[in-house]
């Protein structure tokens, strides 16, 4: 790089004990940048931003002092709509009406703290002592089998078996998946594959019937649905091992691969989002390992800020090394130690870098979580070669404007890891932007990604990115790990969730949480604060890039929600100890324990797809994009009428949430 011409003589000797090509070369903060305009005189960027804010105050005074003489209001109004004056109208209104309607939100926010204490308070009184014991004991729970026997007993005191014995309800299509059930067992038990292929094609629906609403999972404690679901689930799994062990000549060969090509692509993948968070993505720790005691983790992970670093534990390591090292909270508290400068160090060196923390140090500790020590700057394309799970990562480039990132082994194979970690937890001020580095696949040498684009925290614009994996990999359910302090409180179940039952009506009776009028009073707040934030991110009042972070959806087809404590607050800049891990491993797990049956609903029917496709040698290029009415002949719509035109499975392409 020409910048290193440039360097003092110390620097130059100090190089040429690095070996070509190193990753210092690129990550020293004490060497010339590549990139000039990266490091700006300080005392200019500061001014400016004095400079900035001191005209903002100004013209926000000046705008309420005239706008108070009513007689100069009509003429400031009007001179906003002169084309020439549209700079100078947004530059003049825009701190105002920021001001305006932080105040309205602030307000708001108020309000809704108030109401979310009041509920809590009310729904503490209700509980029966029983309850009360039973539900404490859920959250100390250290192990699944544990908490499922107290969910149980929560669940046979309040009378759940009954309703999950009942086929009838409103929330899905029972006649309809009964019906489906009953001709999958007859097809079968008279050997007839064609009636079997024929019905499986209105199974692999990824919500066929209505089977995945959430309403069925938020009854119980144990998050179990209807039996009628769970054996409807079966059978479907079922009769896909038995049509594609049955494949006995060329035709029916030739049928079934086509059929499990479509149904595996309509039925699509799981994915595992973990977001950003600080400190507290320790609480992801225990996400995982809830998940691979059930064996329900998912191939493909995606990481954004703090979870970018569990995410990256898990993909860079083989089964052995995941089992090996993901229980291990002595080695993982060691090794997390991203905060380890006093504030004191903090406050100079933003003072001389403009950013606190060094991206050089951080990129060393990410080193264990991305397995160095197997392959040395690991790539992505190595690590789903390795492990067979597929990483994805969310940077942000920098921009108001720039759209965020999503790094995979697909789009970018050769991206090291360790270097799309430190991007994606760039916070301003935190850490300076970084540029992503590759590894040249035949020499091993490092060098900046074309273009040297700079980015920051992937968490600012797509936290959660659901559509993003959905396009990667397909993945039609996304299982979201959500433990951002600024993100959870918004999390707010009127009808109950998965392993969360209401509290305020009876057993299977659609009831509102706190009642009718604070439910309604708690949704109409959270929306009209979004509809807010939304407002002024539009017509481009927020600064920067903070339009983005509030008004991001935060949620993915079921999301575990680890539950947070008032303290966890002051921790998002510290590094965990080992009895600090612990904790929040447990509060991971029990979090994800209350979506397990939900999960295993889901994936069992997608696992049967993938091991018939593997079993029939189904390539990835027959798959097609389709819904399986497009499948369905008049002959089998006949069969099923409901399919037509039904309340109850109106729902069941869901293009935009992935059920």
């Amino acid at each position: 790089m020409a910048g290193r011409d440039a360097s003092p003589p110390r620097q130059t000797l100090r190089r040429r004990h690095r070996s070509s090509g190193s990753l210092d070369d690129f990550c020293d903060d004490r060497s010339p940048s590549p990139l000039p305009h990266i490091h700006r005189n300080r005392w200019v960027a500061t001014f400016t931003y004095v400079t900035n804010c001191a005209a903002g105050w100004a013209l926000t005074k000046l705008f309420v002092s005239i706008v108070e003489q009513s007689r100069y209001g009509l003429g400031v109004f009007l001179l906003t709509l002169l084309p020439r004056l549209n700079r100078l109208s947004h530059l003049v209104l825009r701190w105002p009406l920021l001001v305006l309607v932080y105040a309205l939100v602030g307000v708001e926010l108020i309000l809704y703290f108030l109401l979310r204490t009041l509920v809590a308070a009310l729904e503490l009184a209700v509980a029966s002592p029983t309850h009360r014991r039973l539900r404490s004991a859920l959250r100390r729970a250290d192990d699944y089998a544990q908490w499922l026997a107290c969910a149980r007993a929560l669940d046979a005191s309040r009378g759940v078996a009954l309703w999950q014995a009942d086929l009838r309800s409103t929330r899905y299509n029972w006649p309809f998946v009964r019906r489906l059930r009953a001709r999958l067992r007859t097809a079968r038990s008279q050997n007839d594959w064609r009636g079997v292929a024929d019905t499986l094609r209105l199974c692999s629906r990824p919500n066929v019937g209505g089977i995945m609403a959430p309403e069925l999972f938020a009854v119980s404690y144990a998050g179990a649905p209807k039996i009628v679901v769970t054996d409807f689930v079966d059978e479907v799994a079922a009769s896909v091992d038995w049509l594609s062990s049955t494949c006995s000549d060329d035709e029916r060969t030739k049928v079934c691969r086509s059929l499990f090509g479509v149904a595996r692509e309509a039925y699509g993948a799981t994915a595992l989002a973990l977001s950003g968070g600080g400190a507290l993505g320790t609480y992801h720790f225990g996400v995982v390992r809830a998940l691979h005691d059930a064996r329900l983790l998912p191939d493909a992970i995606c990481g954004t800020s703090a979870g970018s670093i569990v995410a990256s534990f898990c993909c860079c390591r083989n089964d052995s090394e995941l089992a090996r090292d993901l229980y291990d909270d002595s080695a993982l508290s060691s090794n997390l130690k991203c905060f380890e400068s006093t504030p004191w160090e903090c406050l100079k060196r933003l003072y001389k870098h403009g950013a606190c923390y060094d991206s050089e140090r951080w990129m060393d500790i990410a080193r264990w979580f991305a397995n160095d020590a197997a392959i040395q700057n690991m790539t992505f394309l190595e690590a789903f070669e390795r492990s067979g799970r597929a990483l994805a990562i969310t940077v942000c480039a920098t921009g108001k404007k720039a759209p965020p990132v999503l790094l995979t082994h697909k789009t970018s194979p050769h991206v090291v890891i360790i270097s799309a970690i430190v991007a994606t937890s760039a916070v301003p001020r935190l850490l300076p932007p970084q540029i992503l580095l590759e590894k040249d696949p035949s020499t091993g040498e490092l060098r900046p990604q074309a273009g040297s684009e700079l980015y920051i925290d992937g968490s600012i614009a797509h936290d959660i990115p659901a559509a993003a994996l959905r396009e990667a990999f397909n993945a039609r359910f996304v299982v979201a790990s959500q433990v951002n302090p600024h993100m959870q409180p918004m999390f707010y179940h009127a009808h109950g969730d998965a392993g969360e039952p209401n509290r305020w009506g009876s057993v299977g009776e659609a009831s509102w949480r706190g009642g009718y009028a604070l439910a309604a009073l708690e949704l109409f707040l959270r929306k009209d604060m979004a509809a807010k934030l939304e407002f002024l991110r539009d017509v481009d009042a927020t600064p920067g890039w903070s339009g983005r972070v509030f008004t991001q959806s935060p949620k993915g087809c079921v999301t575990i929600t680890p539950r947070l404590r008032w303290s966890d607050g002051f921790r998002l800049f510290s590094n965990p100890t080992s009895a600090s891990l612990r904790s929040d491993c447990r509060e991971g797990r029990v979090a994800t324990y209350q979506k397990l049956a939900m999960l295993r609903t889901r994936v069992h029917v997608e696992r049967a797809l993938q091991d018939a496709c593997a079993q029939l040698h189904v390539d990835r290029s027959a798959d097609r994009t389709g819904g399986s009415l497009a499948w369905a002949t008049p002959q089998t719509l006949a069969d099923f009428p409901d399919v037509r035109d039904t309340a109850y499975d109106s729902g069941a392409d869901f293009a935009d949430d992935g059920l």
